[in-house]
């Protein structure tokens, strides 16, 4: 083994952005499209930026933004650039869509202190013009950044007057527009293809991102790592390793060279087996976005994917080039990296041989031990209802399924859930319903059913984790329940999770690594614990003491794992009060303790509840899950843990408020915390304080990962409180990774 940096202090790890990146600082490259864009922009031009996901448009468009680069380019102060995220916009109507845009502008005023004498609300297109009419009295000229114009442009309430009205604005007050999409706008699918003929599109310049030059792929690994003292870390053969594996991606880049750098941390000098074990946790953790490069992909550019991997790339035509060029998977004559074209090479069926790239990776040596197999399972399930399955990990494989998921049956299952869940005997109710479930998502779809066998047979449990990954309103889909005849409640054999699909994500979930990262730099991480207990008039004015209690043990062990905890008692968390910290507090860590709200009918009319005042004597207010997600939209925060009791005097059903927090969760979710742990209905406060003592002990004493530590609570409660406590069964885990 080579010797480990023994006495160099540990540096922070510099290649940790794995979303959008807002600080100049750590931006790279693309100097000649900036120009372009600012050019073309300052003469009133509108531009469409166009590239594949990962390839950093989304971080191009905040560069735009920020005005030292603006002022590099010589772009004034009577700019303004407003960035729109199109994700959630898709369901407004036309008049919403007028008054988020003039929402969105008046926020930029007030960033630049302008935030007086502006119209304050808009109730028509003329309001509208009249409002932007006074932004140009006042010597302004915007510039409205819209990301993810995909979504607009699928949505059957973006119609064709809406675009022509966006152009009458652009002519009218020098308005100009910027789109970042995949495709160029006049490629991509409407929901109305007469949207095409309206005159917004007549003078958009395209502008689209590609892989970074070489020379500016090597001046980001370089930069990155001077910034942090440790200049001409890498060596030349370090280099040419991530070069390989990664390309000039800039995304695959820093996920190459996260590994890397942690690898040359622990080991100093790197041999051949050092870097066949970077590039193995390299593949695992980039192998889902290869995947959806494959899965997005027309069957005639796999197929020039898999000529270029058979060293044909003079058989395809200049078009084919060209479109795997435009899709940033071919660089000169080979794919982008070798780690790529390998993966290429599996799902077309070659058989292995020397891949094409910069350099080949060093071999692996005889002496290295192999590691544990594991591997994910995901059920993946799209807006419409098709259902997929994906394995991936030390195992892989694909398969869909021809029926369709319908939402009469998620429907169904969540009303027949939250029946049994408050009876008595739950236990038999919800066994039918997981096996039901578990019938329908696996065993009656042969594909799935066959991934799933291929998967439990190719690992040990332990090494086995299911996820679900689709969009919000499957939320409400009791996945925990799932039950098998062979295997009993998969919940207490597998870590189970839960991705949503649709939403975006620029913070990694929160790791012990990450933790571990803010002590070495001598900044704690910071929790906000809160007890809330709370009661109705009518009900017995006790309410749910146990979450004092909870409070108490969770801050302690916080504390005892280097956490600044700050906690709020009943008597001190007020709607306020609580408001106050969550937006102005660098917290990453969210545990709340008490009551929480539901509705089916609008997922953004769920609550957390507090007192106003002194407890039992002033009224009880809301946070509704609406707001919460604005409040904890531009925060650190990176985890939130929702619990839910009922009181020592009361027992199912009698709860004292609706307790189930599927809509606190899907604001959580809209306002970008990547984990969120929560409880699809009120438990014991044994079962409440047993799984939130077991889950923090496993998750920072035992370092594993959260679906892990989860895992391990829900076994701890079913053997200590038996099977009848519903804290086992209750939690619903949320994981966002960034968005791809």
């Amino acid at each position: 083994m080579n010797s480990p940096n023994n006495g160099v202090p540990l540096a922070e790890n510099p290649f940790y952005h794995r979303g959008p990146i807002r600080d100049r600082r750590y931006f790279f490259g693309r100097t000649k499209k900036t120009r372009q864009a600012l050019h073309m922009l300052g003469e009133n031009q509108c531009i469409s930026v166009v590239g594949p996901r990962r390839i950093g448009k989304t971080s191009f468009l905040f560069h735009l933004c920020d005005p030292e680069v603006r002022k590099e380019y010589g772009i004034g102060d009577e700019h303004l650039f407003v960035y729109v995220d199109c994700q959630g916009l898709e369901d407004l109507d036309r008049l919403q869509f007028y008054q988020w845009l003039w929402k969105e502008a008046k926020k930029s005023f007030r960033e630049r202190g302008e935030g007086e004498g502006w119209a304050q609300s808009i109730s028509n297109f003329n309001d509208l013009r009249d409002a932007m009419e006074m932004v140009q009295n006042k010597g302004y000229r915007l510039t409205f950044l819209f990301d993810e114009f995909e979504l607009l442009a699928t949505s059957k309430k973006m119609d064709r007057v809406l675009f022509s009205s966006l152009r009458n604005l652009s002519e009218g007050f020098q308005i100009t527009y910027a789109t970042a999409s995949q495709m160029p706008l006049l490629e991509l699918t409407y929901y109305d293809d007469s949207i095409l003929k309206s005159p917004f599109f007549n003078n958009f310049q395209a502008i689209p991102l590609s892989l970074l030059e070489p020379g500016e792929a090597r001046e980001m690994v370089l930069s990155l790592t001077k910034m942090i003292g440790r200049e001409n870390y890498f060596s030349e053969e370090d280099l040419d390793f991530a070069f390989a594996v990664a390309g000039y991606h800039p995304f695959f880049l820093q996920v190459a060279c996260y590994h890397l750098f942690e690898r040359k941390t622990e080991r100093g000098a790197l041999a051949a087996e050092d870097y066949e074990a970077v590039r193995r946790r390299y593949v695992e953790d980039v192998e889902r976005y290869f995947h959806y490069i494959w899965e997005h992909s027309e069957a005639d550019e796999q197929e020039s994917m898999r000529l270029v991997c058979e060293g044909k790339v003079n058989d395809l035509s200049a078009e084919q080039k060209q479109h795997l060029e435009r899709k940033c998977v071919l660089y000169g004559n080979a794919l982008f990296s070798s780690a790529f074209t390998e993966f290429i090479q599996r799902q077309a069926g070659i058989e292995s041989q020397e891949v094409s790239g910069p350099v080949s990776p060093p071999s692996k040596t005889d002496t290295e031990s192999p590691e544990p197999k594991t591997c994910r399972l995901s059920l993946i399930c799209s807006k419409y209802g098709w259902v997929s399955v994906r394995v991936a990990g030390s195992l892989s494989y694909e398969a869909e399924s021809e029926r369709i998921l319908g939402q009469d049956l998620v429907d169904r299952l969540d009303y027949h859930t939250i029946e049994a869940l408050h009876s008595q005997n739950w236990r038999f109710h919800i066994k039918d319903i997981g096996q039901e479930l578990f019938e329908e998502l696996v065993l009656n779809r042969p594909g799935i059913a066959k991934g799933y066998q291929r998967a439990v047979g190719h690992v040990e449990q332990a090494a086995l984790s299911l996820a679900l990954h689709a969009p919000r309103h499957f939320l409400r889909l009791p996945f925990e329940a799932l039950h098998s005849e062979d295997e009993g409640y998969l919940c207490l054999k597998y870590p189970m999770y839960r991705m949503v699909s649709g939403c975006f994500f620029d913070k990694e979930p929160l790791s012990t690594a990450f933790l571990a990262q803010l002590h070495a730099k001598g900044e704690p991480p910071q929790a906000l614990v809160v007890a809330s207990n709370t009661w109705r008039k009518s009900e017995v004015e006790d309410g749910i003491p146990g979450v004092e209690e909870e409070v108490r043990e969770v801050s302690a062990l916080l504390r005892r794992n280097g956490f600044g905890v700050r906690v709020l008692s009943t008597d001190e968390a007020t709607e306020e009060r609580v408001r106050d910290e969550l937006t102005r507090g660098a917290y990453v860590l969210f545990h709340y303790a008490g009551h929480g709200s539901h509705s089916p009918d609008s997922l953004e009319k769920g609550a957390l509840y507090f007192w106003k005042g002194a407890k039992g004597r002033s009224k009880v207010e809301e946070l509704t899950a609406q707001q919460l997600g604005s409040l904890v939209q531009d925060t650190p925060l990176r985890f939130a843990y929702l619990s839910c009791r009922w009181g020592a005097h009361t027992v199912p059903p009698l709860n004292l408020l609706d307790d189930d927090f599927l809509s606190v969760m899907d604001g959580l979710v809209m306002g970008g915390v990547p984990a969120i742990l929560g409880f699809r209905c009120a438990v014991s406060d044994l079962g409440a304080q047993l799984l939130a003592s077991s889950f923090y002990s496993a998750w920072l004493n035992g370092k594993k990962r959260l679906d892990r530590a989860l895992l391990d609570a829900r076994c701890t409660v079913a053997d200590r409180l038996g099977r009848d406590e519903r804290a086992w069964l209750s939690p619903i885990l949320v994981i966002g990774p960034p968005d791809f």
